[in-house]
């Protein structure tokens, strides 16, 4: 583990103040780089694919990619203040 590495994790540690639960959940689920990690499609396209997965019966391959798409637009949410209520109201089905 790299010294910047280990610095991000004391980080996390620290704003879980002892909750150990709290701490494992976020440490697998939230991304160090988020513009890095977030997908580069369109959010459309990512839900366009992940019905389209839902459609052929692959559902495995379309959790993932509704996670994508999910995980898109909360970040673009967060990015876009003037357009969150957009996000917030996408419709994942």
């Amino acid at each position: 583990m790299g010294r910047e590495e280990k610095k991000e994790v004391d980080w996390l540690r620290e704003l879980c103040r002892g909750d150990t639960k709290l701490y494992d959940v976020l440490a697998r689920t939230l991304y160090l780089d988020p513009k890095a990690a977030i997908s580069k499609e369109d959010l459309g396209i990512l839900i366009e694919e992940a019905e389209k997965s839902v459609k052929n019966d692959k559902c495995n391959e379309a959790v993932e990619k509704y996670g994508l798409a999910l995980d898109k637009a909360i970040f673009e949410a967060t990015q876009h203040q003037e357009e969150k209520e957009m996000y917030i109201n996408l419709s994942f089905t």
